[in-house]
């Protein structure tokens, strides 16, 4: 049973990763396109890449608090768990 929970949460965020994609190649100056594709990292784990495109969104897009928030906690994930402290 929780292979197949696996299996299932794997292909759906294939789906929704291959979607978010191509949202981003359909429209490259879209910040919901790359904060999109963010989410869609950020929830499979990939902690770097869901950085990188909330970056590359709010960038685009300054004015946007929720997008600095997000970024703000994520920034302090990932130097917690570089110095070894994990998440706090």
């Amino acid at each position: 049973m929780k292979r197949e929970m696996h299996e299932i949460s794997f292909s759906a965020f294939y789906i929704v990763n291959a979607g978010s994609r191509r949202r981003v190649e359909a429209n490259p100056q879209s910040p919901n396109s790359y904060a999109a594709l963010a989410n869609a990292f950020f929830v499979s784990g990939e902690k770097t890449l869901a950085i990188r495109n909330y970056e590359k969104s709010f960038k685009m897009n300054p004015g946007n608090f929720d997008m600095r928030e997000r970024l703000k906690q994520l920034w302090r994930q990932s130097t917690a768990t570089a110095r070894g402290g994990g998440l706090r």
